[in-house]
C-alpha cells in the first residue's frame, strides 16, 4: 500500500499545503491503491511537540509518505523511527502533489528543515 499524508489548511479538496507541519489544521490522507482520501483533524494542541505527535497520528493511519515543506528536527526523527519517507511538495495543492508523487517528480527530504524548539 502507498498511503500519503499532506498537511493542509482546511478540509476542502482545493486546500493548500500548510507550511506549518505540526500546526496544520488538517492532514489529508490518501491511499494510492484504493484512490480514496480523507481529511483528519490535527488534534495536537500543546505548545511544543506537535510535530512528533502528528507523526504518531499519521503512523496510526498507516501513512508511509508525507509531503510537506517544513519539518522540525524532532518530527523528522519521528518519521525516521516510524519508517515514514518525507518529500518536498512540487506545488501548493493536494492533487498536483499526488500527481507529482505518482510520476516520481518529488524530491526526498534528507534532513530536518527547521531546528526543534
Amino acid at each position: 500500500m502507498k498511503i500519503i499524508g499532506i498537511p493542509v489548511s482546511n478540509n476542502k479538496p482545493s486546500a493548500q499545503i500548510d507550511e506549518r507541519f505540526g500546526r496544520a489544521k488538517y492532514i489529508y490522507i490518501y491511499n494510492m491503491d484504493t484512490n480514496e482520501g480523507k481529511f483528519v483533524e490535527n488534534s495536537a494542541t500543546d505548545a511544543h511537540g506537535q510535530g512528533p505527535k502528528l507523526i504518531q497520528l499519521l503512523a496510526s493511519n498507516s501513512v508511509e509518505y508525507i509531503i510537506t515543506q517544513n519539518l522540525g528536527g524532532n518530527a523528522y526523527e519521528a518519521t525516521r523511527a516510524a519508517g515514514i519517507t518525507v518529500f518536498f511538495p512540487s506545488g501548493s495543492g493536494i492533487q498536483e502533489n499526488l500527481d507529482a508523487f505518482r510520476e516520481n517528480r518529488l524530491t526526498r527530504m534528507e534532513k530536518a528543515t527547521k531546528e526543534s524548539h
